[in-house]
């Protein structure tokens, strides 16, 4: 069995959405000073690094995370490669791609998967979805879409992408780093932390394919 961790480090040199709070990592009690253990403060917003959008993230009366089914969260999963020097997932982007039928769980990987390695500035020209593309997924029946940067929409648009797809109650899976995974059928596991009442959360994402 092979196992690829497709999450992000949550550290100093992670991206965040611009305008969200930096990632901190305070110590609050260390051994070397004297105290009897290592404690650590995570200062991170829910939508830090690899993490999940509920519905309440763009929907005022949209469920929170803990409404999500953990059935959509494990299972099959395709991950497609989009072409070199598409900026924009439209619908004819969707159509050209080998989809395969029945797929109900996606993973575009695009060069977005390079942003990581170039330090914490946040990058606005990265690839995503339009609402067109949004369209085209709900049609397809997709249950969960992942993207390899911090938003599932193109930056122009960020909002109705969303909202199509959260209306739907579409997981989207954010900031996964698919750097080193080959495009085809995997089974993925992202569990959320159990942050019920919020609207996203981190999860530890992974992909499973046999040997």
């Amino acid at each position: 069995m092979i196992i690829l961790d497709i999450s992000v480090n949550v550290d100093t040199e992670l991206p965040v959405w611009s305008g969200d709070p930096a990632v901190r990592i305070e110590s609050a009690a260390c051994i070397k000073n004297g105290d009897s253990y290592n404690l650590s403060y995570l200062h991170i917003s829910a939508h830090t690094g690899t993490h999940i959008d509920a519905p309440l993230h763009f929907l005022e009366d949209g469920g929170s995370i803990g409404g999500i089914a953990l059935e959509r969260l494990i299972g099959p999963v395709q991950v497609v490669e989009v072409p070199v020097g598409t900026s924009c997932i439209n619908a004819a982007v969707i159509e050209a791609l080998p989809i395969q039928s029945g797929v109900e769980r996606i993973l575009f990987k695009t060069s977005n998967s390079s942003l990581w390695g170039k330090g914490n500035q946040f990058d606005e020209t990265y690839t995503a979805l339009d609402t067109s593309g949004a369209e085209k997924l709900v049609d397809l029946g997709i249950h969960l879409v992942g993207i390899d940067y911090l938003s599932i929409s193109i930056f122009e648009d960020v909002m109705q992408p969303h909202i199509i797809l959260l209306s739907k109650e579409v997981v989207i899976l954010e900031g996964c780093d698919l750097s080193n995974v080959q495009p085809g059928m995997y089974t993925l596991i992202c569990l959320p932390l159990k942050i019920n009442s919020s609207e996203g959360a981190p999860v530890r994402a992974i992909l499973m394919q046999e040997e």
